[in-house]
């Protein structure tokens, strides 16, 4: 069993890829990834790059020269609901598109042609997830996480986003590229991002602030995710 895992920037994949045991590096089109052991498992660790066209082409890359049996998607996210703070932990239920509008040739607001408004996140590993935060006490929430290609920083732009999706949770820039390739390849996925901004805060400056932070907290927690999954015999 191989499992991708995938963050969009080098400080959201630094820590996961010092702990590989044995790694082969490999660079496709520009895409470096990191094959080798973790916590007893069979990993490829991967920086997308920001944004959905590098998550996307990224993931397709995974399943064609690695062909994942599950994938994560790790890294922070921009919080939208109350009563979380920095570092707080968002499980995907499912992800969608914030930015796509078809509503003028008659589709819903983010639906593309022959695909789902929102791609779900596997349901076993969302349980699994769960439990090993529960153990861990971590503040966390699972649902609804949107993505598009921009930086969500004021209240306008919150408010479009929740009358698309009203249970949104957080919001970010490559999930929903990655679990729409994911639904295409039928390869069980999840997102797992750490807040490093937050609606009542100032977001640019909260982000390059606690972007460190949250990278580590959800690159623990895949630690602790992979522990948790049944031993390769």
């Amino acid at each position: 069993m191989m499992i991708g895992i995938i963050g969009a920037m080098a400080q959201e994949v630094t820590l996961l890829a010092s702990m590989i045991n044995s790694p082969e590096k490999r660079i496709i089109a520009g895409v470096e990834f990191i094959q080798g052991e973790l916590q007893g498992h069979q990993v490829v660790l991967l920086r997308s790059g920001v944004g959905k066209v590098q998550a996307a082409m990224a993931t397709t890359l995974l399943h064609e020269h690695y062909h994942p049996s599950m994938i994560i998607n790790i890294g922070s996210a921009g919080g939208l609901i109350s009563g979380m703070e920095i570092g707080d932990i968002i499980i995907s239920s499912e992800s969608g598109h914030h930015d796509v509008d078809l509503s003028p040739i008659g589709l819903e607001p983010a639906v593309l042609p022959d695909l789902p408004k929102t791609f779900p996140s596997d349901p076993e590993l969302v349980a699994l997830v769960e439990k090993v935060l529960t153990e861990l006490d971590i503040n966390s929430k699972i649902g609804l996480i949107a993505t598009g290609d921009a930086f969500i920083a004021d209240q306008k732009q919150v408010a479009m986003i929740k009358e698309i999706f009203p249970n949104v949770l957080a919001v970010e820039m490559e999930a929903a590229a990655i679990a729409q390739v994911a639904h295409l390849y039928q390869t069980p996925f999840i997102v797992m991002r750490a807040l490093s901004d937050l609606p009542d805060k100032e977001m640019p400056m909260s982000f390059v602030e606690y972007l460190d932070l949250a990278a580590k907290n959800s690159s623990q927690i895949v630690l602790k995710v992979l522990e948790a999954l049944p031993a390769q015999g």
